[in-house]
């Protein structure tokens, strides 16, 4: 999934309820720049199978959000949560 929205500076709304992220291992970048994204539902994004190492985990997940400057979250991975609040986004856990 890494790159998969990559740049979609259009981009205003997506629907992911339907995802299956289970399996992932990279989401890297994902919506890095999708600067007019407003809100995205990730309450059934699952990062349970990401590196746990600190290091590499941080690596991968660091660029998630960046530029995305209307974005609002609504998730309950702790792990995205961090990665929402580390660029200054508003975040909803649920």
């Amino acid at each position: 999934m890494s790159r998969m929205f990559y740049n979609c500076t259009s981009l205003k709304e997506l629907e992911l309820s339907k995802f299956d992220t289970s399996n992932v291992i990279d989401m890297n970048e994902i919506f890095y720049g999708c600067e007019s994204l407003r809100e995205l539902n990730l309450s059934n994004f699952k990062t349970h199978n990401m590196p746990n190492y600190y290091r590499l985990y941080n690596d991968r997940l660091r660029l998630i959000f960046k530029f995305c400057y209307k974005l609002e979250v609504i998730c309950s991975d702790s792990r995205i949560i961090h990665q929402v609040k580390y660029y200054g986004h508003k975040a909803k856990i649920i």
